[in-house]
């Protein structure tokens, strides 16, 4: 059975900062707003799906560089759009720490929910 993949859009700045419409396709990831959720809600909402497209976009960048570079080149193409832009900015150097983290604890054999735990504590 082929999974169905979901177009996911949202809206950042080109190279040419204008507003430009970017397209993505996540497999398994459905997230429904509807009109009466709350102002919180939806801006929660905005960033999950905004640090899924950052995820995403590591992923396209691995397979044509080393995960440390990919992290590096997909930060850039997200602050240039505007795409989880103030949290990227504030954060960057421990989500780089974070990411690279978890990658060698994943091929360590590192329990996930051990891993989880060290990095929920990073950043209280």
């Amino acid at each position: 059975m082929e999974k169905k993949k979901n177009k996911f859009k949202i809206f950042g700045k080109n190279s040419d900062n204008e507003n430009k419409e970017i397209s993505l396709d996540l497999s398994g990831i459905v997230l429904t707003p509807n009109k009466n959720d709350s102002p919180e809600f939806k801006n929660n909402m905005k960033l999950c799906m905004e640090s899924v497209a950052f995820v995403e976009k590591v992923r396209e960048y691995e397979y044509k560089y080393p995960f440390r570079k990919a992290i590096k080149l997909a930060i850039k193409y997200c602050l240039k759009r505007n795409i989880y832009k103030e949290y990227l900015e504030e954060n960057s150097s421990k989500i780089m720490n974070m990411m690279l983290q978890a990658r060698a604890d994943y091929e360590a054999g590192i329990p996930l929910e051990e891993s989880r735990r060290k990095f929920l504590k990073e950043f209280e």
